[in-house]
């Protein structure tokens, strides 16, 4: 069994030299290094399976070392140490990432345990074989990690397509972390989470006195990521005015700050994603065609959960024990009657709604086998069997279409959503789990609007189980 390998990271060289002369003690590989920079230098250099750094660092802090790292290879665990830790730093770690926290000073028994914890853990998450921080064994996905390494050599631009919640951004990583471009930042920006207005600046930036409280110049995102690659989520809600300005960066890899004359040179890789279908759009004259061949130079499909239902007891395995660590629960497994609503639930909010089940029922049960009972009624069976989708049994003679029956629930689900809250589509898309511009979407591919008098379904509508309850 090869020795476990540890990088400490610590700038005050007392306190480096201490942490190696420990850690080495136990028989474990370890090497320093004195700042963020020279940290990440060392980690591309080698694998390692555990990353122990300080918070406070020259440069840059221990936070911006672990996304550096971390878009290298993703799999590495992390212990973040610091003597100022607060509610804040610990929030923002972990929503990061970071494996543990230790605050300073601290006992050598408590380091040497928290050490070991992280390297069993790290032993464990090994047999999952993780594909650049992604987890799927389907002939579908082994597709799409076969292709990231031959795209990620060039600097072409990749259009990632697939539903909301199937881990696109995911695949953008690892392009990233695979590319030669992998020791520059990785910035990325969701089109559809920021106001239009304000949107030129995000992407571009903005000079002092541009407009009306521009007090200070401020750096894009474009900028933000010079050298590196710049992921563009959601890129189907840009407007068209904006279409026309990354067209121009993508062509003449040249772009304007919000109140500047003068043009900035782009030295960027440009990935975009999306869960819209771009060529309805330009079709519908919402997407700009020759924006549309630009992008799409190498698309990269990635599956829904129902175009691979043999990733899903894997799936929810991994996360299960994820979120033990991460919950401090103790969760053992699934009876069969669990693994069974959860092979047979279709997954419309895809790895993302498996996802956060696990975390509530980490949170909510913590400890034994999750059962049937245990699950939203909208797993258990009979909620899908109410909606009139009958997926256990195939007729008698003949066939099904798939696609039919699929679009079929789909829509069924839809109308339900939107008649138990009233037509509002904002609570119809928590209801289901989705974006509200994929019901938006979803809603006009299907042709779906509210009549006069709200359609009454040819069937008792269950009620849906809101994502915020805790049922």
């Amino acid at each position: 069994m090869a020795m476990p390998h540890i990088l400490v990271v610590d700038d005050e060289p007392l306190g480096l030299a201490y942490l190696q002369r420990v850690l080495s003690a136990e028989g474990w590989e370890v090497e320093g290094a004195s700042s963020g920079e020279q940290a990440v230098e060392t980690y591309r250099g080698r694998d390692f399976d555990l990353v122990l750094t300080d918070y406070r660092l020259p440069g840059r802090d221990g936070l911006q070392v672990l996304e550096d790292i971390r878009a290298i290879r993703a799999e590495v665990r992390v212990i973040l140490f610091s003597a100022f830790l607060d509610d804040d730093l610990d929030r923002e770690a972990r929503r990061q990432g970071v494996d543990r926290l230790l605050c300073k000073p601290f006992r050598r028994k408590v380091l040497i345990a928290m050490v070991q914890e992280a390297l069993a853990e790290a032993a464990r998450a090994a047999k999952w074989s993780l594909h650049f921080g992604m987890v799927g064994e389907s002939e579908m996905m082994h597709t799409l990690y076969q292709k990231i390494p031959r795209v990620a050599e060039s600097d072409t631009t990749v259009l990632i397509t697939g539903a909301s919640g199937t881990g696109k951004e995911l695949v953008a990583q690892a392009i990233h972390s695979q590319s030669r471009r992998r020791g520059k930042p990785l910035v990325a920006l969701n089109c559809g989470a920021i106001p239009e207005g304000l949107m030129e600046s995000e992407l571009f930036g903005h000079l002092r006195g541009a407009f009306t409280g521009a007090i200070l110049d401020h750096a894009g995102r474009v900028e933000q990521a010079d050298g590196g690659t710049l992921f563009l989520d959601e890129i189907g809600d840009l407007s068209l005015t904006l279409q026309v300005k990354i067209l121009r960066l993508l062509q003449e890899r040249e772009y304007y700050p919000v109140g500047s004359a003068q043009s900035r040179k782009a030295n960027v890789r440009i990935v975009t994603a999306t869960n819209h279908n771009l060529e309805e759009l330009v079709a519908a004259g919402r997407f700009r065609e020759d924006l549309f061949y630009r992008l799409n130079v190498i698309p990269l499909h990635v599956p829904a959960m129902r175009e691979k239902p043999a990733d899903i007891l894997l799936l929810a395995q991994y996360f299960l024990e994820k979120l033990n660590r991460l919950h401090h629960s103790r969760l053992e497994g699934f009876s069969p009657e669990a693994l069974a609503c959860l092979q047979g639930y279709p997954w419309p909010g895809n790895v993302r709604e498996l996802e956060n089940l696990i975390a509530r029922l980490a949170i909510l049960k913590g400890e034994g086998d999750i059962r049937k009972a245990d699950l939203p009624a909208v797993l258990q069976g009979p909620a899908l069997h109410a909606l009139g989708l009958q997926t256990a049994a195939l007729p008698a003679a003949g066939a099904i279409n798939f696609r039919e029956e699929v679009d079929r629930f789909e829509h069924q689900l839809l109308l339900q959503a939107l008649q138990q809250s009233n037509w509002n589509k904002n609570k119809a898309a928590e209801l289901l789990k989705i974006n509200r511009t994929t019901l938006v979407e979803k809603l006009k591919r299907k042709k779906i609007s509210r009549p006069v008098a709200a359609p009454t379904l040819p069937f008792p509508p269950p009620r849906l189980v809101n994502p915020s309850s805790n049922s």
